[in-house]
Formats: structure tokens, C-alpha cells, sequence
């Protein structure tokens, strides 16, 4: 019995020293698999590191071409670079020349860009400063209008249609009923004159939305001859703001005389400055 247990027991060690050297079998060859891939991962990364250090010193080149090319604002060429053409490959092997090695060479690249685009910035800045602004032309608005036929009897409030237009850049005044608006803001001079008939008189009122801005009267009833006022003020008006000259309370009735080409009776305005 005694035996037994002991050729059990060796069976049993035999078994686990059998096992043990297995699992160990088994983990090298996991280690040596691995390491066959670390080694082909490394190898690829080799070569796709040699291909980007071919295409990275092809880039510089190509760089630089680009920058003695197109960089003519300073007029000075450095003196030991020469430009790399497609028909001169001795330029190509005097760079070469001169710059012994790739850490060289890409030192020398990357000072050469540096200063270039130092350069440029400042050229930039001066003409920025140096070349004065260009801003876009203010919009072009004068009118000026006569009344060609006589008004017998102005009506209350009535607005005067100044029919004969000899003027009217930008189209801000409306023939048909006698109204200027403004197309912006800005400061405009705003111009009328008013001329009553011998023995006459006769007042209009200058108007801003309908209010009243300014008035002016010509008498004629004791001066034997034509009378007549006018106004020129200044005015700031707002985009779409309207102006126009209509009847002067309790001058309803009255005649305002009207002359092709005469201009007895006129209303104009311009754009000083826009606001």
C-alpha cells in the first residue's frame, strides 16, 4: 500500500512538471509571436519613415523654388542661393554643396522661410499704411426744378409741382407731386425761391414731413414790379424724410406765376455729405 502511494505520488509530480513545462512551452512561443510582430510593425514604420524623410526634403525644395520665385518685394536675391530650375541642375548640386548636411539644410530652409515671411509681413504692414483708402463713393443726389405753368389759384395747402426739371441725379425728386426725399442720411442744402407777379403777392411754406421748416413771402402790390425771396439752409435728413413747398395758410387763392426756362419759381436741393 505504501508503494502504491508512493509510484501515485510520482505519477502525480510527473503530471504537474509535465503540465508546468507546457504552460511554459506555450507562453514562450506567445512571447516569440509577439516579438515577430513588434519586429514587422518596426520594419514597416522604418519604411514609411524613410518615405515621409524623402518626401519632407522634396517639399523643402520645392519651398524654397517657390520663394526665390514669387518673393520680389525687397529686389535684393540672396547672393550664395541660387534658383533651382528644371533646366539647371548645377544650381541644384551647388546647393547640395553648400549645405554638407540634412540638419544643415534644414536649418538653412527653415531660416530663409523665416526671414522671407518676416519681409513680407512688413511689406505688407508699409503699403498698408502707405497706399491711402479708397472708400466706396457716396451716392451722387441734387434736383433741381421750375415751375413751368402758372397756378391762377393755389389751393389750401396745396403742394407745388415743380414741373420742369433741369436736374435730378439719383432720382430723388418726384415731379408728380413736388416731393424730395432723402435716399439717405446726410446733410443737405435745401433751396427755394418765390416770386410774385406785379401787383401781386403770394406765401409758401417750406415743409419737412409735413411740418413746417421755413417760410417765405413775395409782395408785389406796391413795387410796380415783379418781387421775389428765397431761401438756402442746411438740413440734416434722415433717410426717406420728404421735403416740398406748399401753400402758406390764408394764401389760398393766390396766383404763383409759372415761366418755361425762367425759373421764377424753383425748388432744388443737394447731398452735401452723407451721415
Amino acid at each position: 500500500m505504501s508503494n502504491f502511494l508512493i509510484f501515485l505520488g510520482s505519477v502525480i509530480i510527473s503530471l504537474i512538471t509535465l503540465s508546468h513545462a507546457e504552460n511554459t512551452a506555450e507562453e514562450i512561443a506567445e512571447i516569440l509571436r509577439r516579438l515577430e510582430y513588434v519586429e514587422s510593425k518596426v520594419k514597416t514604420l522604418e519604411a514609411e519613415n524613410e518615405i515621409l524623410r524623402d518626401e519632407n526634403i522634396h517639399i523643402k525644395h520645392i519651398l524654397k523654388e517657390y520663394i526665390l520665385l514669387h518673393d520680389r518685394t525687397d529686389g535684393v536675391r540672396d547672393n550664395h542661393v541660387n534658383f533651382l530650375s528644371s533646366n539647371d541642375q548645377s544650381n541644384h548640386t551647388e546647393i547640395n554643396k553648400e549645405n554638407a548636411t540634412k540638419d544643415e539644410t534644414s536649418n538653412y530652409y527653415r531660416t530663409q522661410f523665416a526671414s522671407k515671411e518676416t519681409n513680407r509681413a512688413w511689406i505688407i504692414k508699409r503699403l498698408l499704411i502707405d497706399t491711402p483708402t479708397s472708400p466706396t463713393p457716396p451716392m451722387k443726389v441734387a434736383f433741381a426744378a421750375g415751375l413751368s405753368t402758372t397756378i391762377n389759384s393755389l389751393g389750401s395747402h396745396q403742394a407745388i409741382e415743380y414741373d420742369e426739371v433741369i436736374t435730378n441725379e439719383g432720382n430723388a425728386y418726384d415731379a408728380r407731386h413736388g416731393h424730395f426725399t432723402a435716399p439717405m442720411k446726410g446733410m443737405y442744402l435745401i433751396s427755394a425761391t418765390i416770386t410774385a407777379a406785379e401787383g401781386k403777392n403770394v406765401a409758401l411754406e417750406l415743409v419737412k414731413n409735413g411740418q413746417r421748416t421755413a417760410v417765405m413771402y413775395a409782395d408785389s402790390r406796391s413795387a410796380g414790379h415783379y418781387s421775389s425771396q428765397s431761401r438756402t439752409l442746411p438740413y440734416v435728413l434722415e433717410q426717406g424724410d420728404m421735403v416740398w413747398l406748399r401753400t402758406f395758410p390764408g394764401y389760398n387763392g393766390h396766383k404763383l406765376d409759372g415761366s418755361t426756362h425762367s425759373f421764377y419759381n424753383c425748388f432744388a436741393a443737394v447731398l452735401l455729405f452723407p451721415m
